[in-house]
């Protein structure tokens, strides 16, 4: 859809802000997502919730900090790092593992001198 499309679109809608790329707001589409669930008896299920899933799908994908950062608008990586539920994934606990042998290694070695 070409840009005038889009324009012609949300002045059709009854909308004059070109900034939003759908005529709702936040309330309205997280009230929509709520009614949803609830018809569909899901439960504990919070549209702010996705926002924690897509972080970490990100993550598994191998994308980098700065490029989630990106595209979920965090600015720091602790911000970001809330977002991210990579606890009990595979690629983490490798990290964890590595970071634990080299860790032992050092002391072992006394940062290079061996004991």
């Amino acid at each position: 859809m070409q840009n005038n499309q889009i324009q012609d679109r949300l002045q059709k809608n009854g909308t004059q802000n070109t900034d939003l790329l759908l005529p709702f707001s936040g309330k309205s589409i997280s009230k929509f997502f709520t009614d949803a669930c609830h018809l569909l008896s899901i439960k504990d299920l919070r549209f702010h919730d996705l926002r924690h899933e897509a972080a970490t799908r990100l993550a598994e994908q191998g994308l980098t900090i700065p490029q989630m950062q990106q595209v979920t608008g965090h600015e720091s990586w602790g911000s970001l790092q809330r977002y991210t539920n990579l606890t009990d994934r595979p690629a983490v606990l490798e990290f964890d593992e590595a970071l634990k042998n080299a860790i032992k290694n050092h002391e072992m070695t006394r940062g290079g001198d061996k004991i």
